[in-house]
């Protein structure tokens, strides 16, 4: 297990590193999404890892491959929703940028519920995100709200903090 978490890191690291051309916008942000879960702990994480999209659905099939994959022994669910009452059953929730005016609504509706919160970097206040993903000079990168993810009761790896290009 542990061999296999160096791995994903190093593959988290490379796409880090990896130009957005190179591979879709959507698909390397689905990778990302996928390692945000190797890297997290969940509070009483059951056999399904719902990860969710609210808003304007900017992946396509870019998710598809994920709905095939297991982390820490659950199978990956990925669902599209429209109100943030559905988000309390998630365990991750990627707010599409149609949503962003309303990140203060579902960040004071999840305050209690162990949701890793994520969305684009763009135009909305980020201290409501646990994290952040972030496109510059064709690279995509990720900051890190640390406190928020505490304050909801996940456990971010230090694999994954040392990844960050900014952590909160």
């Amino acid at each position: 297990m542990r061999t296999n978490r160096f791995a994903v890191c190093f593959l988290l690291g490379m796409l880090f590193a990896s130009p957005v051309r190179a591979t879709g916008e959507y698909e390397l942000k689905a990778a990302f999404l996928y390692n945000f879960a190797v890297f997290t702990e969940w509070p009483n994480l059951t056999n399904t890892l719902k990860l969710c999209v609210i808003g304007d659905d900017p992946f396509g099939n870019a998710m598809q491959p994920l709905a095939q994959k297991t982390v820490h022994g659950a199978a990956i669910k990925v669902q599209r929703i429209s109100h943030v009452d559905e988000a309390r059953s998630c365990q991750i929730l990627f707010i599409a940028a149609s949503e962003h005016g309303n990140v203060p609504l579902i960040a004071s509706q999840l305050r209690d519920n162990p949701v890793l919160t994520v969305a684009e970097s763009n135009g909305f206040d980020h201290r409501n995100v646990a994290i952040t993903m972030v496109t510059a000079n064709n690279r995509v990168g990720f900051e890190i709200n640390q406190s928020l993810a505490q304050q909801v009761r996940l456990k971010l790896s230090a694999h994954l903090l040392k990844l960050a290009r900014q952590v909160q």
